[in-house]
């Protein structure tokens, strides 16, 4: 029985193996179309612990299969195992933008905006700039609105540094400062957000990662359900990535934008004995 694992260290032993895992099937996942590649609906670490807990009673039937279907069943036996370290290291790469902890890089840009702001609105109070000049602030406590704040006090200081100098304490190495850790804010929110939203880089590789990983999964279920046919055990030996890695929130299939369910071979697959169960 597979022990499945919902923590994302096991997706790889360090960040380099995982970049490395991702360099070395780049080219193979960039060469999917993008219309054939599966939104995973389930829990990608959990299907690729599925997969490799199933491969050793798998292996045992590989004689067998690679009888009956030759370099097919010996390709797709061989891919199982790296592309469920693929999908493993993708899936880490991913939770790591997905789940980024924006707070401790937050409170720093809200003391760099608190002062910039506090020090603005006691020179505007000495009458050396007028009120309005600081309406533009948005004033929230969303991420967004902290770091559109701090560009736009970085803005108003170099605006009204004519008027301000030599009044103002804020270096110009401050507002340097803040700015780059404002746009450094930016660029952390958009790439969680898009991320979350599945159209971030991490989010691409790691949907064609689970497409390759399925794929190669789905077809060795074809060859044993096909070849195990009448001992119907196609289930115990290699299980489906849904029984067990299906989201609580998620549909029960894996599914490309705009295109039909993808086939999970729940039952038997295609092909009746007598028959083969892939297409000429």
């Amino acid at each position: 029985m597979t022990t499945h694992s919902r923590s994302h260290s096991a997706s790889s032993k360090s960040p380099a193996i995982g970049a490395e895992l991702i360099a070395r099937h780049r080219k193979e996942m960039d060469a999917l179309p993008d219309d054939q590649v599966l939104v995973p609906r389930v829990d990608v670490a959990d299907a690729a612990t599925t997969g490799l807990g199933a491969m050793p009673e798998i292996e045992m039937h590989r004689e067998a299969l690679e009888k009956r279907f030759g370099k097919k069943a010996k390709t797709a036996l061989d891919d199982v195992g790296p592309l469920a370290g693929l999908l493993l290291a993708a899936n880490a790469t991913y939770a790591t933008a997905a789940e980024l902890d924006l707070e401790p890089m937050a409170q720093s840009l809200r003391d760099q905006r608190d002062l910039l702001a506090g020090t603005a609105t006691a020179l505007i109070e000495r009458g050396l700039v007028e009120q309005k000049s600081l309406d533009g602030l948005n004033g929230g406590s969303s991420y967004r609105s902290l770091y559109t704040d701090a560009l736009a006090l970085v803005l108003w200081f170099q605006t009204h540094a004519a008027a301000i100098h030599p009044r103002s304490k804020v270096t110009r190495e401050e507002l340097e400062a803040a700015n780059a850790a404002a746009i450094a804010f930016g660029i952390a929110v958009a790439t969680r957000e898009q991320t979350r939203a599945g159209t971030s880089e991490p989010a691409r590789d790691r949907a064609r990662a689970f497409t390759l990983f399925f794929r190669a999964y789905d077809r060795v279920r074809q060859m044993l359900s096909y070849l195990r046919w009448h001992e119907g055990d196609v289930e115990a030996i290699a299980p489906s990535l849904y029984a067990h890695g299906r989201s609580a929130k998620s549909d029960a299939s894996a599914t490309s934008p705009g295109a039909t369910p993808a086939p999970t071979h729940d039952a038997p697959a295609s092909g009746l004995p007598g028959a083969s169960p892939f297409s000429p």
